[in-house]
């Protein structure tokens, strides 16, 4: 697309709200098998995006926290976590987790 105005092409010339933030993806995990590898996942994510972890009690067997890269959350409760958050991935996620997280909307 052909910018008939030459100095917006400058990225200097742009508003300061224009500058690009790292996305800001909250992680969790369901307690299974597969959330052992979910300290690789968490390491993917951190090359591109400011990464938050977020998981309950029956995933801690599963996790290693020495794979789990430094990690920026704001806040203390699921609440400031989510508002805090451009996104939230649940990865793995199993299907009984994957209704009780749709069935309130139904």
């Amino acid at each position: 697309m052909d910018d008939s105005n030459p100095a917006s092409n400058n990225p200097q010339s742009l508003p300061r709200c224009a500058v690009q933030r790292r996305p800001r993806v909250l992680l969790s995990a369901c307690g299974c098998n597969e959330a052992t590898k979910f300290g690789v996942l968490c390491q993917e994510f951190s090359a591109w995006a400011r990464v938050g972890v977020v998981f309950t009690n029956a995933t801690r067997p599963f996790i290693n926290p020495a794979a789990i890269p430094s990690l920026v959350v704001g806040g203390e409760t699921v609440t400031e976590y989510l508002e805090w958050a451009d996104v939230m991935v649940i990865a793995p996620l199993r299907a009984d987790t994957l209704e009780k997280v749709i069935k309130p909307i139904n």
